[in-house]
């Protein structure tokens, strides 16, 4: 007996254009089954599809580094583990010193950076 859903955003709930398909979204409306989005995503990039979806429950962004409940005057974190500064800083450095020409890009907890040497 199916408790829960989890699903990954891209390429699974989303199209090819980033999208949910109005059919998908009605239907996974309907079910009487919480849902939760697994993701790589920030929470403001999930943000469209869990109002899209009216997702109430426990969300998963950073590919499990937080989790929340998503309210409208913003989330309630249920887990944090973000990496700490000082290790993605040498972690970044160390990609940059080695690999010349690459884009590193990373997340702070609001956004996307990245950048090119």
């Amino acid at each position: 007996m199916i408790k829960h859903i989890f699903t990954d955003m891209d390429k699974t709930l989303l199209n090819d254009k980033g999208q949910i398909n109005p059919k998908t979204a009605e239907y996974l409306q309907k079910i009487d089954l919480p849902l939760t989005l697994v993701t790589a995503r920030a929470p403001k990039e999930m943000q469209f599809a869990i109002d899209d979806l009216n997702l109430k429950g426990e969300q998963i962004a950073f590919n499990g580094g937080l989790i929340f409940f998503p309210h409208k005057d913003g989330n309630e974190v249920i887990s944090s583990n973000p990496l700490q500064a000082e290790a993605a800083k040498r972690v970044i450095e160390e990609i940059q010193d080695k690999y010349e020409g690459v884009s590193v890009s990373w997340y702070t907890k609001d956004e996307l950076c990245s950048t090119r040497r």
